[in-house]
This record gives C-alpha cells, sequence and structure tokens, in this order.
C-alpha cells in the first residue's frame, strides 16, 4: 500500500501554503533543487500578479512637442483614479476609491481581484512636475499623451500549466510575457511601434477606457522560476482633431481643471496555474553490530539497524551482507505501511558460520531503499569478528626418575597459554600433589612455573597433572602431562663387609655372592688374573689406582646384586669402570702413572671412578649405607 495517507496530507498543507501566493506582484517561493537531488510532483497550484505599486516603470515614450522619445526610468507605478462625476480639478484618489469613473466599466476586477489602476502620475499634467532637465519632462503631458512600459516580475515554484489575464486601460495596451512570443493588445493598437506614433483615434481608442475582457496565455510562455509580465500602455492626447469624441465638452483648452484630467490608466490581474514541485532529499543509515569474538564453526548473529537519513519515505527497504546473504527484517515498522518512515527504525539480523582456519572475519552491510519518486538510495556499514583460538599446554618432570625409598622428589610444572587469546580462570590440578593453582590468568604466550615436592611411599609413582583454563566466551580448554618415578629398595656395604662374608669367611657368608656368575668368589676379575675374592684381599699399598678402583666396583657389584638402588649418575660411573677394568690390566694402570700425558690420564680416571663407587658404597650416593 503506497503512502496514501502521507500525500494527501501533504497536498492539503500545499494548498494553505499556496493560496498564501496571491501576492501583491512577486510571489516568494522556494529554490528549485540541486543536482543529483530527485523531485516529486505534487499536484496543481496558482498565484496571481497583480498591477499596485510595487509594479516597476521601466520606460516613457515622452511626446513632448509632438515627437516620441523612448526614455528609460525606473520607478514605482502610482494609483491613478478618474473621478465619476469629472472634477474641475483631481484630488487625491482615496486609498479604497469605488467612485472610480474606470471602476465603473470594468466590474470583473471589483467583484474578483484587488489590483489597482496603475499610471505614471496621479494627474495628467503630472509630467510637467519633473525637473525641466528631466528626460521625462513635457509641460503639456496632456495634449501630447504619454506611453508607460511597465513591468511585473514574480516566481513560478513549479512548472506552468495555463495563465489568464485580465486586463483594461484608458486608453490602450499591448502586453506580453517573457520574451514575447504571444503579444495581447487593444483592438485598435495599430500595430508594431504604435507606442511611437502620434497617439491619434488610428493608434488608440478616444472613447474613454478599453477593456477586452481576459487572455488565454500559453503554458510555454511560462517558464518554471523567474518570469516578467510587460504591460505597454498608453493614452491619447485631447486636441480639437478628436472632436466630436472630446471629453468633457466643457471647458477651454489652456484653462485650468481642464488639462487635469484624461491621463492615462492601466489596470491588470494575471491567474497562473502551475504543478507544485516539492524537493524531495531521499537518504537511508545503516548501523551493523554483532559479536566482538567468536570461534571457529562458532554461528554468529549480526543485527542491522536501518533509519530513513533523508525527508521521504522509503519502500523496497533490504540490507543485504556480503558474508552472511540477505538479512531478515525482525521489527519497526510501527504503522505496518511496508513504509520506512523518517521517525522509525528497522531491525534486520542475519546468521554466519565461521568457518575453519580463519583469521578475523570483516565483512560489510548494504541497506538500500526507494523513494517516492523511484530514486534509490543505499548506505553501508562494517563490522569485524575476532576469531579466538585458546589453547594451554603443560609440562612435568620430575628432577629424578629413581630414587630411594624415604627419599624425596621435586617436581617442575610449566602451565602456557599456546593460544592467540588470553585465558581466566586457569586451574592446575595433580591426582597426587593436589591443587597446585586456581584463578589464574595468562596472557598469549605467557606461562606459570611451578615446583612441588613430594615424598613417594610405594614402588612406582605415576602422577598426573591437569592445566585447565577458559577464553573470554567460556570455552574451556584442557592439556596433562605425566611423570613416572621408581622406588629402589635396599642398603649398600663397603668392599670390606664384602671381602670377609664370601665362603671362605672368615665372617658369616652372604649369600649374595652366589648372584655372581659364574663361580661366586671364584668368578675371574677381568684381565687381572686373580678372581674376586683373591682381588679383594690384594693390598693398595702404594697408590695402585687398578686395585682401588676394583674393590670399589666389586662391591657396588654385590650391592646391586642385594637390590641396593644405584641412582643414574652412580651408574654412569659404574658402567665407565666396568669398560676401562676390561681394556687395562693391574701392570698397565700402574705403568701409566710415570706414563704419557694420555696414560696419565688414564691413571687418574680410575682414581676419579674408585671415588664414587666408594661414596655410593657408603651411602653417600642416593641408596644409604646399611645400618
Amino acid at each position: 500500500m503506497k503512502k496514501l495517507i502521507y500525500l494527501i496530507v501533504l497536498a492539503l498543507i500545499l494548498g494553505l501554503v499556496l493560496t498564501g501566493c496571491l501576492l501583491s506582484n512577486i510571489s516568494q517561493v522556494p529554490a528549485t533543487g540541486q543536482s543529483g537531488v530527485a523531485y516529486l510532483t505534487k499536484g496543481p497550484a496558482s498565484l496571481s500578479v497583480i498591477s499596485d505599486e510595487n509594479t516597476m516603470i521601466t520606460k516613457v515614450y515622452n511626446k513632448a512637442g509632438g515627437g516620441s522619445e523612448e526614455v528609460p526610468t525606473s520607478q514605482n507605478a502610482v494609483r491613478a483614479w478618474e473621478p465619476d462625476p469629472y472634477s474641475t480639478t483631481y484630488p487625491v484618489e482615496p486609498a479604497e476609491a469605488t467612485d472610480s469613473t474606470w471602476d465603473s466599466g470594468v466590474p470583473w476586477f471589483q467583484a474578483n481581484s484587488s489590483a489597482d489602476w496603475i499610471w505614471e502620475t496621479h494627474i495628467a499634467e503630472g509630467p510637467a512636475s519633473y525637473d525641466p532637465a528631466d528626460s521625462l519632462y513635457d509641460d503639456n503631458a496632456p495634449r501630447w499623451g504619454r506611453v508607460v512600459l511597465f513591468e511585473a516580475t514574480f516566481d513560478i515554484p513549479g512548472n506552468p500549466t495555463s495563465a489568464t489575464l485580465h486586463i483594461a486601460a484608458d486608453n490602450g495596451y499591448e502586453v506580453w510575457v517573457n520574451n514575447g512570443s504571444h503579444h495581447f493588445s487593444t483592438r485598435v493598437v495599430g500595430g508594431s511601434g504604435w507606442e511611437n506614433s502620434a497617439l491619434r483615434e488610428t493608434s488608440l481608442l478616444t472613447t474613454g477606457w478599453a477593456y477586452d475582457g481576459n487572455f488565454t496565455i500559453p503554458a510555454s510562455d511560462l517558464a518554471s522560476g523567474p518570469n516578467t509580465l510587460y504591460v505597454l500602455a498608453g493614452n491619447e492626447y485631447c486636441w480639437t482633431d478628436d472632436a466630436p469624441n472630446l471629453v468633457p465638452t466643457v471647458g477651454t483648452w489652456g484653462e485650468p481643471g481642464y488639462h487635469q484630467f484624461n491621463h492615462g490608466a492601466v489596470i491588470f490581474h494575471l491567474d497562473i496555474d502551475y504543478e507544485v514541485v516539492i524537493e524531495e532529499a531521499p537518504g537511508i543509515a545503516i548501523e551493523k553490530s554483532g559479536p566482538a569474538t567468536a570461534h571457529e564453526g562458532d554461528i554468529i548473529t549480526y543485527t542491522y539497524t536501518v533509519t530513513n537519513a533523508g525527508d521521504v519515505p522509503l519502500s523496497a527497504v533490504a540490507v543485504s551482507d556480503d558474508l552472511a546473504g540477505a538479512a531478515v527484517y525482525v521489527s519497526g515498522d510501527t504503522n505496518l505501511d511496508e513504509f520506512l518512515d523518517l521517525d522509525e527504525t528497522w531491525i534486520f539480523t542475519a546468521s554466519y558460520e565461521i568457518p575453519e582456519g580463519t583469521g578475523p572475519v570483516e565483512n560489510t552491510a548494504e541497506a538500500s531503499g526507494t523513494s517516492p519518486h523511484l530514486t534509490i538510495v543505499t548506505a553501508q556499514d562494517n563490522w569485524s569478528v575476532v576469531v579466538l583460538h585458546p589453547d594451554i599446554s603443560v609440562t612435568k618432570v620430575a628432577d629424578t626418575t629413581q630414587y630411594y625409598i624415604d627419599g624425596s622428589v621435586t617436581y617442575t610444572i610449566v602451565v602456557t597459554n599456546t593460544g592467540d587469546c588470553t585465558l581466566y580462570n586457569i586451574s592446575v590440578v595433580d591426582d597426587i600433589l593436589g591443587t597446585l593453582d586456581t584463578g589464574l590468568t595468562l596472557a598469549p604466550g605467557a606461562s606459570e612455573t611451578y615446583y612441588p615436592v613430594t615424598y613417594p611411599a610405594v614402588e612406582t609413582v605415576t602422577n598426573i597433572v591437569t592445566a585447565t583454563g577458559s577464553d573470554v566466551l567460556g570455552k574451556e580448554v584442557t592439556a596433562t602431562a605425566t611423570a613416572t618415578v621408581i622406588i629402589e629398595h635396599g642398603f649398600t656395604l663397603t668392599w670390606g663387609y664384602w671381602k670377609t662374608h664370601s665362603s671362605y669367611g672368615p665372617a658369616p657368608y652372604d649369600d649374595t655372592w652366589a648372584l655372581l656368575l659364574p663361580s661366586g668368589a671364584d668368578t675371574d676379575f677381568f684381565y687381572s688374573g686373580m678372581t674376586y675374592y683373591e682381588v679383594l684381599w690384594t693390598s693398595v699399598a702404594g697408590g695402585n689406582a687398578y686395585y682401588q678402583l676394583a674393590h670399589q666396583y666389586i662391591a657396588a657389584e654385590l650391592n646391586k646384586l642385594s637390590e641396593a638402588w644405584m641412582r643414574d649418575d652412580v651408574q654412569a660411573a659404574f658402567d665407565e669402570a666396568t669398560e676401562l677394568l676390561g681394556t687395562y690390566t693391574p701392570a698397565q694402570i700402574e705403568s701409566f702413572k710415570k706414563g704419557t700425558p694420555a696414560e696419565k690420564l688414564i691413571f687418574a680416571r680410575f682414581n676419579y671412578l674408585a671415588g664414587i663407587l666408594d661414596d655410593y658404597n657408603k651411602g653417600l650416593m642416593g641408596t644409604p649405607h646399611a645400618p
């Protein structure tokens, strides 16, 4: 349904406004539109242009001396009056004179118009009052007559359709509009140039005023905007050769009173019909909104707020989004007329699924509408959504993977925000150690480190730490890490214990020796040429590095066989000692004491490894010594 009510109200308002355009001379109207602005034609209107004291005189044809001289001028017309009955002297015309001889002959003006009779001066001999140096001066104007050019300018605020001119004069006139395509005149005006002729009967009637009813002026002579009405009016002179038409028949030429009557006058009323043109400036505005952040796979909803930014209602209002497609109307058309009125706000929505592997989602929406004059207006707005990729990691490392019972283990736990957005309310919980943290906030790339200490009481400890956090939208991310620690048992004993507790005595036999293969205490010891038992009983006097290491090595090997835990660094020293003892003889090592630099380094290495294994056997390297 079109905006019928809107148009009817607008037409009524225009009618009231244009009724006031019956101006005395010039209609005041708004300027027409500017380039790029659409227009809407809104029915008929009219205005009137009438003769009054605002009418301008722009030229006088002075007949002084019986000749004719065109005299340009610029002055306002004055109200003219020919009293009825005539008097020997002219009084000043009353403000609203109704007893003029002229008025009695033109009843249409009396009934339908407020136009005035106008002329150059109030009385016939008025031109004699000009300064003699003025080109308008004529001391005998009643004898010679005058021709005056009147101009009335006016604006038509629309497209003219027709015009009707009512006009009367004493004695004759010629009238046209603008460029003079059509001229209208009294029936006895003597054609082109009559204004320069002697004003005799052949040029103008001599029987007072002339009234020819009305004339239709073609719309093509008028223009939208400024126009000018030209009225060329003249009065014949009174002289004896005009008899018997001389009026009045009394009096003597040249005597006071006679000269004063029979000056010229004209009255006109122009009615113009036109179509009103109203300037239309349609416009539309859109504001797009949506979530600031989202995740891949989320379905987000955009909201579009559309308002009328112009001065006319809009139809066919729609919103399209370059990603979400056509938006759906939700609300706002309060009067349900399908027009976006100036005081309405329409709401549209559209949904969009965030694809995987995307960064910020930036898109543009466009609102469009059509004015009553079918002008399409558009407006755009954009919105950007930050796509969040929350992530978290946690690592957990024990300071040892093996420890002796009743010992402690220190873990290093590191929680890191590995996503691209801040994580909130992070909790760090270990299934054995308990809660390490809550309410932690980490920016992207930031981390937090914990050093919890525990005293395991079981043989093998595997515990799990879990880090959990949420991004600004509440999406939760979780990571876990594990660590395993093995508990070792047993005690260590020195080489002196193992020396005396073999099958050879003298102390009670420790059956750990039986685990030494293949022959227990009689097993050959590398390249020494002796058994384990014999090596233990070999003196280390004189600083023999080979036997010093051999004694500690045998004790460490028997401790391991008795299930005493050996720490990783001690195991490494034990393994290196195994390699060296399997490479060199006692004699070689003894000679290295004073050998080459490289040999001396090997000699020193035997002493170094002997020291580590000695500490282990004494209970100083993680596994306690037997009580």
